[in-house]
């Protein structure tokens, strides 16, 4: 996919890029869809992710039972068809569906690459929705803190911008600016990916106050100290309140430099996984498959982002939005190895110059936990 028309101008101005295949598998996005309601079909409502909401004929249903697709719906039109003699307008919606499918999140992830290779990647997390439509209802419209990426995936759409209408169909792609009025809705039918790009500079804001609180309450934890209990009604002198003496003065300020290392080390951490995911978040579950043998062969499944660590000998990887350290020359040389080679044997990368056990077994079940190896299944 190009970017070269939306990412011209960025975030100024409504622009589209026409495509002749969607960015993703329309069949596959409505798998995912069908299983994010599954909670919601049993009567499941709780605060977790993906969220579902259905609305018809302009009001949001707060139970909408077998209206959500079930099983029985095999493939996007025939549930399109059971929904139509209940409602003429309608709309499905599933907040931050992509995580729970990689297949769904990693080609997701495929297209933004280029894309922010162009304009720069935010520093925040980048919210997908996933929606399906029926007659003429609304799809999302600018937002001021967030431009909008949506993604046809089957059917039409109109964009309206500035008093012009234009109709978008599968394999188009939208950028709709946080600044505006545009909006967009569906014409008939449609199936769309929407991705929610944070923009607005204030936002970075809440996220670094959501990350020193952590910091200081991880320290808080570990001191496992009481909350102080001061004496009521408070002593005074004179007019004077007058207050304990570690209350006026602290054995440990509040601002101390240890925070602020630990408050930039969680964030390289945070920005590592962010920036292999790109910005995708949240990131899907790692697999569980069984250990490598070491007659098996493997080869790199998607890249690796190396930086560096915080000791002279260790690295920080990262890897489907997934962060860890590694320590030593063995991982860059079974790194080197991966990269260099179509497929390597399990115990040749396990093996160091001399023939000797490098003990890299551990680390390439981790890899391939987190999909960054796969085993090649040599042909008969």
């Amino acid at each position: 996919m190009t970017w070269t028309t939306i990412a011209a101008n960025w975030n100024h101005g409504c622009a589209v890029e026409s495509h002749a295949r969607p960015a993703v598998d329309p069949g596959l996005a409505f798998t995912v869809l069908r299983t994010a309601c599954e909670p919601y079909l049993r009567g499941m409502r709780h605060y977790a992710l993906p969220s579902v909401s259905f609305d018809a004929d302009g009001e949001l249903i707060s139970a909408p039972g077998d209206r959500l697709p079930s099983s029985g719906d095999s493939d996007l039109d025939g549930y399109r068809d059971r929904l139509s003699s209940r409602a003429a307008n309608w709309r499905l919606r599933a907040v931050e569906p992509l995580f729970t499918d990689y297949r769904l999140w990693h080609r997701v992830r495929e297209q933004l690459t280029p894309l922010w290779s162009i304009v720069g990647m935010p520093v925040l997390p980048v919210a997908s929705e996933l929606i399906v439509a029926a007659g003429d209802v609304g799809l999302c419209e600018s937002e001021a803190s967030h431009l909008n990426l949506v993604f046809v995936l089957d059917g039409r759409v109109t964009l309206l911008d500035d008093g012009t209408e234009q109709e978008l169909s599968e394999g188009d792609v939208v950028r709709i600016p946080a600044a505006g009025t545009a909006a967009l809705r569906s014409s008939t039918a449609s199936l769309s990916l929407r991705l929610r790009i944070p923009v607005d500079r204030r936002l970075p804001t809440a996220d670094a106050v959501r990350l020193i609180s952590r910091v200081v309450a991880a320290e808080a934890a570990e001191l496992d100290e009481p909350v102080p209990e001061l004496s009521f009604p408070p002593p005074t002198d004179g007019e004077e309140l007058k207050l304990p003496a570690e209350t006026v003065a602290p054995q440990r300020p509040p601002h101390r430099a240890d925070y602020r290392a630990e408050a930039e080390r969680l964030s390289r951490v945070w920005w590592a996984g962010r920036a292999s995911a790109a910005g995708l978040d949240p990131v899907p579950d790692p697999a569980e498959p069984p250990p490598l043998r070491l007659e098996q062969r493997v080869r790199a499944r998607v890249p690796v982002l190396v930086l560096p660590g915080e000791e002279p000998d260790q690295q920080l990887w990262a890897v489907n939005g997934m962060a860890f350290s590694v320590a030593g020359p063995t991982p860059g040389l079974v790194l080197d190895r991966l990269r260099g080679n179509d497929s390597v044997e399990v115990a040749e990368l396990c093996r160091d110059a001399d023939g000797q056990d490098n003990g890299a077994g551990p680390l390439l079940d981790r890899l391939r936990e987190l999909r960054a190896i796969e085993i090649v299944e040599e042909t008969p």
